[in-house]
């Protein structure tokens, strides 16, 4: 089964709004986690065990919660990256589109058999890729994007602590590329 995540500072930009976004993210996620209707099976187990259709249908009203976050998200988060003319802004863009397709067509597939009185969850395997993909796309920004963000005055100073700075550029700051061996 897949387990909750526990927020890291050291994923924080130093952009606040982006940084409660992410947050945001990780709790509503723990949250579709938290109302598995079957918790107890083992992880690659097929066979659903009889549940509570209540529960299935907080499930998948919990994955709409976190998919309507993560469009407004990939909003904000895109229209910033343009605003600073992020260099890998159109992969980055991509990337949302086709995380955000993945997620509504699971929630797709999920109301069709629920429509059909099917058992419905959402199965350990698409919960660990939701969840790699979170943590991974939150850790990977933390890597490439702060560095770039630093580069411009925008953002977190290093520190782990989150100490943060004025979002405006500094004078005469600029862009340059992120060492391939950033942590």
């Amino acid at each position: 089964m897949a387990s909750s995540v526990a927020w890291r500072n050291r994923w924080l930009l130093g952009i606040d709004r982006l940084d409660l976004e992410h947050c945001e993210l990780i709790e509503l996620f723990n949250r579709v986690v938290e109302a598995d209707p079957d918790p107890g099976r083992t992880a690659g187990t097929t066979t659903p065990t009889p549940i509570n259709h209540r529960v299935e249908t907080e499930q998948l009203a919990r994955l709409e919660v976190l998919i309507e976050a993560l469009r407004r998200h990939f909003r904000a988060e895109e229209e910033f990256l343009s605003s600073i003319g992020y260099p890998n802004y159109p992969e980055h863009m991509s990337e949302h589109a086709l995380h955000l397709a993945e997620l509504v067509d699971l929630l797709r597939r999920l109301k069709i058999g629920q429509e059909k009185d099917q058992l419905q969850r959402i199965d350990d395997e698409d919960l660990m890729f939701m969840r790699n993909w979170l943590v991974n796309h939150i850790a990977e920004e933390q890597r490439v994007a702060r560095y770039y963000f630093e580069q411009l005055g925008v953002g977190a100073t290093g520190d782990d602590r989150g100490v943060r700075y004025s979002a405006l550029p500094r004078s005469g700051a600029s862009a340059a590329e992120p060492p391939s061996d950033l942590p």
